[in-house]
């Protein structure tokens, strides 16, 4: 991808290698070819990582911005849970409340998220295992082993710790796969003792268990994708029914199942298994959201309000859950409640959490209807001062939207799992902002 964190620490992970082997021994180990072939992947990716600079330096990417503050909102999360953390895995569900831009699935530094997530002690149990490993393979090098393995194992290990100090590799598979391979050659090749019998046959089962659990997990996530490419939703729900035997604990899955039956007509069932989802996952707003929408059109009211209410409370910052609290002001009468909302939707938008988010390009469309509704609003009161400013923003905001059309689309397919908006709609509020005389700004 270009990354620059990625390309600076290959070159940290090179200047480790030469200053841990000496210069002399790189010419004389099979070192040189690793390190000819990283300086060949250094200049096939020269070109992007100086594009990526001087679009940081010009104001184009906010990358730098954004981690920061995603840095700091870590920090409080840490610091409201230093003992056992939120619990592996939860950071993408936990980190609302803390957040202070744009939501994001991980902390763009895999320390702080596993500190997070583990707790301090996990956190520094977790750089003890790192630790040990470079230790011993760092002894192994300066002690004249000709194996290549030791060298490869010190530079690797420097080169993914430096890039997941900015990034979040480690809580990625095939990154993570690779990370406990090294570790696990490092050990292997400073313990020529070997394990005792009893050591053996526990971490053998142990592993069995766990890879047996893996493939339950994967096979089961299989057959809800396979669901989402069926012929008819019911083929999709037996699909999904099938999945979650297998993996009774996915609330993603849960989830599914929900917007099946919803599809299918079945809001009432649909909302059980939101409720269940929710069970198994408190912390995602994305799924009060869901179960709000389901009772609210089926007319359950207070239970929609109070799901609603423990959505936003687990993400502050969701466009969608306060546009849709605002949409039940309004069935209720409250229009000066809905304007709240919607004003609330608009201040988050022109504040840190819409200027600086992990994916700048993606515009959410609540912004853009709570601009037009207020406009209106003001219109209806003659406050055309501020109304103007409304339709300024509705149209700045559209306009935004459609010159990232392609991954506004593919983002309400992957994330939002729902159909994207209309183009025609967007271009529908463009054209009322112009014929009031505005043009993009």
């Amino acid at each position: 991808t270009g990354s620059k964190g990625a390309i600076l620490a290959l070159l940290i992970g090179l200047v480790v290698c030469v200053s841990v082997l000496g210069i002399r021994k790189v010419f004389t180990t099979g070192a040189l070819a690793v390190l000819v072939l990283a300086a060949v992947a250094w200049t096939i990716s020269g070109s992007t990582l100086t594009g990526r600079i001087s679009s940081a330096q010009t104001g184009q990417a906010h990358s730098s911005e954004f981690r920061k503050l995603t840095w700091q909102a870590t920090g409080k999360m840490i610091a409201a849970h230093p003992v056992l953390g939120t619990g592996a895995g939860t950071f993408g569900t936990s980190f609302g409340p803390y957040a202070t831009a744009g939501w994001t699935a991980a902390a763009h530094n895999a320390f702080l998220q596993t500190a997070a997530e583990t707790g301090i002690p996990g956190l520094i149990l977790f750089v003890i295992a790192l630790g040990s490993a470079f230790i011993g393979m760092f002894r192994a090098v300066r002690s004249g082993v000709s194996d290549v393995l030791p060298m490869a194992a010190v530079g690797g290990l420097t080169a993914s710790a430096a890039h997941n100090m900015v990034d979040f590799g480690w809580t990625v598979w095939g990154p993570a796969a690779i990370l406990w391979l090294i570790v696990g050659m490092a050990w292997k090749h400073d313990d020529g003792r070997g394990a005792s019998r009893r050591v053996v046959l526990t971490v053998t089962a142990g592993l069995t268990a766990a890879l047996i659990a893996v493939l339950l997990a994967a096979n089961a996530q299989s057959m809800d994708d396979d669901a989402r490419q069926a012929q008819t939703p019911e083929d999709a729900l037996r699909l999904i029914k099938t999945a979650a035997y297998l993996d009774p604990l996915n609330a993603d899955i849960a989830v599914h199942e929900g917007d099946v039956l919803r599809t299918m007509g079945n809001p009432e069932k649909a909302v059980a298994a939101y409720y269940r989802a929710a069970g198994l996952s408190k912390g995602d707003g994305a799924i009060w959201r869901r179960l709000g929408e389901t009772l609210l059109e089926i007319g359950r009211k207070d239970e929609a309000q109070s799901a609603l209410e423990a959505g936003l409370k687990a993400s502050p910052f969701n466009y969608r859950i306060l546009s849709a609290l605002a949409r039940l002001d309004i069935s209720e009468g409250r229009q000066d409640d809905a304007n709240g909302r919607f004003r609330d939707i608009i201040a988050l938008w022109e504040g840190p959490v819409g200027r600086f988010s992990a994916t700048p390009e993606v515009v959410p469309m609540e912004p853009v209807t709570a601009y037009r509704t207020l406009a209106l609003w003001h219109e209806s009161r003659g406050e055309m001062v501020e109304a103007r400013r409304m339709w300024q923003g509705a149209l700045n905001t559209s306009m935004k939207y459609l010159r990232n059309k392609a991954a506004n689309e593919m983002m309400w397919k992957a994330v939002h799992r729902d159909d994207p908006v209309e183009e025609a709609e967007v271009r529908a509020i463009v054209e009322e902002a112009r014929k009031r005389g505005l043009s993009p700004q």
